[in-house]
């Protein structure tokens, strides 16, 4: 049976909790999507997923899909992840981080998704 969405965040402590309602309902408010969880994280899709989040004892790992390679110090890792895609993750501990760049970013991927 596939966890529920209430099952991967619920452990979040007060400020990560904060962090993560801000992040979810940013994305919902992108457009129609659909929104599940699995085992280990919270998925975001549209036709293909664009944006996945990893819940962590400290932090929120959020992983998001672009087609171009961009450069920012922000990020904990970018990786290839197919001939045209590249996968971001970032680190969040604080709802103020849920602010731009990280939301341009994310609203890139979601246009993305659909194509």
């Amino acid at each position: 049976m596939e966890p529920t969405e209430q099952e991967v965040v619920g452990h979040l402590e007060n400020e990560l909790l904060d962090a993560w309602l801000k992040l979810r309902s940013f994305a919902i408010d992108l457009g129609p999507q659909k929104v599940h969880a699995s085992a280990k994280a919270v998925m975001f899709s549209r036709s293909v997923c664009y944006l996945f989040v990893r819940t962590r004892k400290a932090s929120l790992e959020i992983c998001f899909f672009l087609p171009e390679k961009i450069a920012a110090p922000d990020f904990k890792s970018i990786q290839k992840v197919s001939k045209v895609k590249y996968a971001y993750t970032i680190l969040v501990v604080h709802e103020d981080q849920i602010a731009r760049p990280l939301t341009d970013w994310i609203e890139m991927a979601w246009e993305h998704s659909a194509r």
